[in-house]
């Protein structure tokens, strides 16, 4: 596991990187641990390799139960129902896309081009 400590006032960062050569084009991971620099003054090294140990396994479990996780799969009849949603949801958006290019238009025409309110 990759280290890099970043020290301040505040708080102390301890980003990593890890590679699981078991998991095959494995892409990497890393993240960032945050300790106070009181906390991170007595953390011994074995328990920041813990601590950044069960970031990773909690990582992995997650992509786990993700990849477990069974497909939803929608029938016609809901895609269909997602569909109309969404086309009404745009014809709303087209209203209010026109209502305030609507009103663009009318604050473009009461002010010039030097920028100044015409006949005000």
């Amino acid at each position: 596991m990759a280290l890099v400590i970043m020290n301040s006032t505040v708080r102390v960062q301890v980003a990593f990187a890890v590679k699981d050569d078991a998991i095959p084009n494995d892409p990497g991971f890393s993240d960032a641990l945050y300790f106070t620099p009181e906390a991170f003054a007595v953390l011994a090294p074995e328990q920041l390799e813990a601590a950044q140990l069960a970031r990773f396994n909690g990582w992995k479990d997650a992509l786990a139960a993700a990849a477990a996780a069974p497909v939803e799969e929608k029938t016609e009849e809901v895609i269909l129902e997602e569909i109309a949603s969404l086309e009404e949801q745009r014809a709303m958006l087209d209203e209010v896309i026109a209502a305030r290019s609507a009103e663009l238009a009318v604050s473009t025409a009461k002010v010039g081009v030097s920028g100044v309110k015409n006949g005000g």
